[in-house]
């Protein structure tokens, strides 16, 4: 399906030139949308009674997973100064810091970003640490999960020759790219080359950067898999800061091309900083947002490019509502009122100043098929805060009630040593919002275990049919600032008692279908071994 002309006209969807205003400004609300139905929650701060606040730090990623298997969600928590933090899941809405007491040490002042993946396919989360960032040159970390028997993880970086060289880490992102059924990850760097290591399946990492055609050094910063024209094979997107972007269509053969000139998004927004995948606007097609971190003398709007079908994409940022000049560090995609529709959050504020945080509601009129958001980030109560510098967001139904919680992690830049005087002292508490109100929608919760494909089924494109819609969504290894929400794939229904049907589209090729799937559910669901 492409936009339909009576949408906006290209004009519009670019975006005015009047568009470009020299202050860091919030797009007002969209005046063609009532709030009130997409308002049916409220963002409520329980950080403190939770316990995942931890000292005042400079937060970076943070990833959510069921580390120790107990049933409950557990937080990982990056920090480039002071120590992280793994928070295990007490139950009530209550945390403890158990980091040293599982093996893991503290690794101050270098930890970026963090993912839990089973890249040795053994049915338990393993953990891999993105380490340099800007601060510094550092080896990024693989701890494999030994808890069954060993009580504690193992750093497993050497052995597994998955450190990807001494260098700027800034983010990593896994995906099963050859589709051979272990993950391999893709890791951007500052200053240096960018890094593919290829899971071999034993155990061990091989660097194939160079030969797959991916060893782009632009100054890259958090890169994203998804498979743009959806031919089974997994494509990456890669941001780099006053450079050049790239789009590396994935050629099955393991190589990769740069598309970017002819899909065009090869330099805008200039000062791209964190992409996200959606289909934003059910279509089958998966869309791109890329926000900008601009400071006092940049004004650059975030991007919304609308995946058109035909290995191109088109800017539709002013006319819905997404093309917002502000100082964003981060963005994450959540359905907080399981509507169906998938919502933006944006992390604010840069290293001489804090910002506001924003939510924009996907307001996705199923009659018209127009597509806009709304700005309800005041009215959701997620502003109440102090205003910080915000990076990792990580969502997770962790109450376990059908919707879905919001933890932010705010800080300032590297130590003083690495960055002028006046950035001193702009560290600030992280902070972890309880979801009230948003499951009078339905919902359904998938969990994939991969058996052909890999453990995790990332990758697996999931097709959940209710109420005339089709939503069309993507188990990730990663997205956002570093991050890593829930490991479910949570999926809102609206007023649906039951999805008509779902389908699993695995990496390896395999589809499965379940009809009429009772709402207010979690599923486990096994690929099977042949079709």
């Amino acid at each position: 399906m492409r936009i339909r002309k009576c949408q906006w006209s290209r004009a519009a969807a670019i975006g005015l030139p009047g568009l470009l205003f020299l202050s860091l400004a919030v797009m007002p609300p969209s005046p063609l949308v009532d709030e009130r139905p997409l308002l049916n929650f409220s963002l409520i701060d329980i950080t403190e009674s939770a316990g995942v606040g931890g000292a005042p730090t400079y937060g970076r990623g943070v990833a959510w997973c069921d580390f120790d298997q107990d049933g409950r969600l557990d937080l990982f928590v990056c920090n480039s100064m002071g120590r992280n933090y793994l928070y295990r899941n007490q139950g009530g809405l209550t945390f403890t810091d158990v980091l040293t007491d599982v093996g893991l040490p503290p690794l101050e002042e270098l930890t970026w970003g963090a993912a839990w993946i089973d890249y040795d396919n053994d049915g338990d989360p393993d953990l891999y640490l993105t380490q340099g960032g800007f601060d510094n040159a550092d080896i990024n970390r693989l701890y494999r999960n030994d808890l069954n028997t060993l009580g504690r993880f193992t750093d497993v970086t050497e052995a597994a020759n998955a450190g990807g060289g001494r260098r700027w880490s800034v983010g990593a992102a896994w995906a099963d790219y050859d589709n051979d059924g272990f993950l391999d990850v893709y890791i951007a760097n500052q200053r240096q080359p960018n890094v593919l290591l290829h899971n071999r399946g034993d155990g061990t990492f091989e660097d194939v950067s160079a030969a797959a055609g991916v060893d782009d050094d632009g100054n890259a910063r958090f890169p994203l898999w998804f498979d743009y024209n959806r031919d089974g094979w997994m494509d990456i997107f890669v941001p780099n800061q006053r450079g050049i972007h790239r789009l590396y269509r994935n050629n099955g053969d393991g190589t990769f091309t740069d598309v970017t000139v002819r899909a065009g998004i090869r330099s805008i927004p200039i000062n791209a900083w964190v992409p996200i995948t959606e289909d934003f606007n059910h279509d089958g097609w998966f869309d791109l947002y890329i926000v900008v971190w601009n400071t006092p003398r940049t004004a650059e709007p975030s991007v919304l490019y609308l995946n058109q079908g035909n290995g191109t994409f088109l800017n539709v940022g002013g006319a819905t509502h997404t093309g917002i000049i502000a100082k964003t560090m981060s963005v994450q995609t959540a359905d907080l009122n399981n509507d169906g529709h998938m919502d933006i959050l944006m992390g604010n504020g840069e290293p001489s100043s804090p910002g506001e945080n924003f939510l924009l509601l996907n307001a996705y009129d199923v009659d018209t098929g127009m597509l806009t958001f709304v700005n309800v980030s005041q009215a959701s109560g997620l502003t109440a805060v102090t205003p910080g510098r915000s990076h990792g967001i990580g969502v997770a139904d962790v109450d376990e009630d059908g919707d879905l919680e919001v933890y932010i992690s705010d800080g300032g830049p590297a130590p003083a040593s690495q960055r002028r005087e006046r950035y001193r002292g702009t560290n600030e508490p992280n902070h972890f919002f309880l979801n009230q109100g948003g499951n009078s929608n339905h919902w359904i919760k998938l969990r994939l275990v991969g058996t052909v494909s890999n453990r995790d089924g990332i990758g697996a494109e999931v097709r959940v049919h209710a109420q005339g819609v089709t939503q069309y969504r993507l188990v990730k290894g990663g997205s956002g600032f570093s991050s890593m929400n829930t490991p479910f794939l949570h999926i809102g229904l609206g007023a649906a008692a039951e999805a008509d049907w779902i389908e699993i589209h695995w990496p390896s090729g395999i589809v499965q279908r379940r009809e009429h799937v009772p709402a207010d559910t979690t599923l486990t669901i096994i690929e099977p071994e042949e079709p």
